[in-house]
Formats: C-alpha cells, sequence, structure tokens
C-alpha cells in the first residue's frame, strides 16, 4: 500500500470507511514512525533484535532466514587473519533466525481521537513484529478520554490479528487488512470520525 497524506486520504475515501489502519499508511505516520525508530537505535527495545530489512533470506531446507542488520547500513563485523589481525571491517554483521522481523512503533496508550503520529515521543516506542505482537496478547493497553488521561479503559485487541489490524503476507489482498476487525484494530474504535 501506497503512502499518502492526511489530507489526500481524506479526499479518496468517504471518513466512514477509513480505518486506523489507513492512518498507519500516511505519509505523517512515517515520519513519526522513522523518527521513534531512529531515536531507539534502530532496534526492538525489548528484545534488541534489529529488523531483516529488505535483504532477508529464507532457507527453505534449513528453514532459516539469514540477514543483514539494520540492511548492511550499520554494524560492521570485522574480519581476523590467522593470526587475528583486522583484514576488513566493511563487512556487515550476518544474523541467522527462524523467523523475520521487521521493526514497528507501539503505542503505550491511546487517547481516544488522538490519531496515531499526534502522541508525544515517549508514548511511543519501537518492538519487533514479535515482541509487539506479544506485548498486545500479555498486557492491556488504555484508552483515554483525552489528555487528562481521565476515564481510562482497556482496550481489547481483535481475536484474529491481535490488533494489528492487518496481514502483512496477504498485503496483495485488499491491502492485507484483517476481515474480522476490517482494520480498525480493537472491539473499541480508537477514532471516531
Amino acid at each position: 500500500m501506497d503512502k499518502i497524506s492526511y489530507q489526500r486520504l481524506l479526499e479518496s475515501k468517504p471518513i466512514e470507511e477509513i480505518t486506523y489502519q489507513n492512518l498507519l499508511f500516511t505519509t505523517e505516520w512515517e515520519r513519526t514512525r522513522k523518527r521513534i525508530i531512529e531515536r531507539d537505535g534502530k532496534r526492538c527495545r525489548k528484545c534488541n533484535y534489529s529488523a531483516t530489512g529488505s535483504y532477508a533470506h529464507f532457507d527453505k531446507e534449513k528453514n532459516l532466514y539469514s540477514y543483514l542488520t539494520d540492511d548492511g547500513t550499520e554494524e560492521k563485523q570485522s574480519i581476523l587473519d590467522n593470526n587475528g589481525f583486522v583484514i576488513d571491517v566493511e563487512i556487515p554483521r550476518l544474523v541467522v533466525t527462524y523467523k523475520p522481523y521487521h521493526l514497528q512503533v507501539h503505542h503505550k496508550y491511546y487517547i481516544f481521537n488522538k490519531l496515531p503520529w499526534e502522541y508525544k515521543d515517549d508514548a511511543l516506542i519501537t518492538l519487533c513484529n514479535w515482541c509487539h505482537s506479544e506485548l498486545h496478547i500479555e498486557s492491556n493497553i488504555e484508552i483515554f478520554d483525552n489528555e487528562s488521561f481521565a476515564n481510562s479503559q482497556i482496550l481489547i485487541p481483535c481475536g484474529r490479528c491481535n490488533g494489528t489490524g492487518w496481514f502483512e503476507q496477504y498485503n496483495h489482498i485488499q491491502g492485507g487488512v484483517c476481515f474480522k476487525c476490517l482494520g480498525k484494530r480493537f472491539t473499541t474504535p480508537l477514532i471516531s470520525f
């Protein structure tokens, strides 16, 4: 799904059809997301893994993913000769794992009708897709009526997508939107236009 500005999104769809997932594909959220991931060192704050990036390779026989950390732009490893002297430091560090990792930005709480990019930076944290999903399963995320943090309620994530609103592997079918929650992510809507 291509990124568009919030204003173009409002112009392109009837307001009642705009989902929270649509908001996460805006240029405004993309700027916020990139800023938070950069702030957190391009790593999950829970497990410290970086994203597999576009250079991931899946070995079907071994059932392993291998990838260059941070798309090969950081964390160079040193290659040593037989005497222990550094030969090359420009080789990206290779990571092998049983599952792919993608970095996502998690909202620690929600405020009803607040757009995803309107939160203070300390309300956002970088998590990998696995830790993010686990957090939504194991923890309750609160939603507040307003910024005074009054009248909290617990958000209950969609039972099918675990509150993500979409499935990346089905991006080719209606943008990967979850058919159960229709991209709303939770049983209580976060935004009411």
